[in-house]
């Protein structure tokens, strides 16, 4: 049996710019699917009936602590007019 010496992760060579994920640009495109990741995990884990608060939704999808709750009153605003 061979045996390899492990690899240390620490002398890689990082390169945020090359992750996607990373952009903001591509968040704020890809919220809707982000969120609706999550509600799809959590209905999978059968966690759907437990409340979630907007912050930790926030930060479960990487956006301001207080997007969704601002998204949430601006629907109810164009709603009752």
């Amino acid at each position: 049996m061979i045996q390899e010496s492990p690899i240390d992760m620490s002398t890689r060579k990082k390169n945020p710019k090359k992750d996607i994920t990373n952009s903001t640009l591509w968040r704020s495109q890809h919220m809707d699917r982000l969120a609706a990741w999550e509600m799809l995990c959590r209905y999978i884990r059968n966690e759907h009936g437990t409340p979630m608060s907007n912050r930790d939704l926030c930060d479960r999808i990487a956006l301001p602590k207080a997007l969704i709750s601002k998204i949430i009153q601006s629907l109810r605003d164009k709603l009752n007019g």
